[in-house]
């Protein structure tokens, strides 16, 4: 049930972003979804820089929030390559 949901979400802000492209936000909310519940972080990382890279005038919070978990993700990824 969780992952139903999980991919309910995606599909979602998907959906969102293709009909509302302006609403760049979604980009964020797309990537803590994935964040949160996706294993590979590729994914929320590519998420979080695009939002990064088309909200410069976004909400500090969501900003903060956005670079603080590249920080991790990076950190993460880093670790995750090296052991393979």
């Amino acid at each position: 049930e969780h992952e139903k949901q999980f991919f309910d979400s995606i599909q979602s802000y998907r959906n969102a972003l293709e009909y509302e492209p302006s609403k760049k936000v979604t980009t964020f909310y797309l990537a803590s979804v994935y964040d949160q519940y996706y294993e590979d972080r590729e994914i929320p990382f590519m998420y979080y820089q695009k939002f990064l890279r088309e909200n410069t005038d976004a909400d500090k919070k969501l900003i903060d929030y956005a670079e603080s978990r590249l920080k991790v993700l990076k950190r993460e990824l880093h670790f995750q390559r090296g052991s393979n």
